[in-house]
């Protein structure tokens, strides 16, 4: 096994252990936070849990809900953050922007005696 691979594999098993937070941008996240991060109307980062589901490759484990209390404005990157120090680990752009605003209430039903 290459040196090489045997590093990265590690490093990978190291960063899937840490406590590890997703973030949005509105600009590119390049170097450590130098994009916009989406702030105020109730946004804050997000805890996210990665398994290993092949050599150097994982996914999240669940579903990443946000809660909104106003318009956050369009998230065009994510990061994925340490949270211990909010270091950006990866970035990327997302597949499509995203305009984050709260859940329209519920429709009200009548109620059933």
């Amino acid at each position: 096994m290459p040196q090489s691979y045997s590093y990265q594999r590690q490093n990978f098993q190291s960063l899937r252990a840490s406590s590890l937070s997703i973030a949005l941008f509105s600009r590119s996240p390049e170097g450590n936070s130098a994009g916009a991060e989406l702030s105020g109307n109730g946004y804050s980062r997000q805890s996210i849990t990665l398994a290993k589901i092949l050599n150097l490759c994982a996914s999240n484990v669940s579903d990443i809900v946000w809660s909104a209390s106003g318009t956050w404005g369009v998230a065009y990157y994510f990061a994925i953050c340490l949270a211990a120090d909010g270091s950006v680990v990866y970035w990327g752009r997302s597949r499509r922007r995203s305009r984050l605003r709260p859940a329209p209430p519920p429709p009200s039903r009548p109620a059933r005696c």
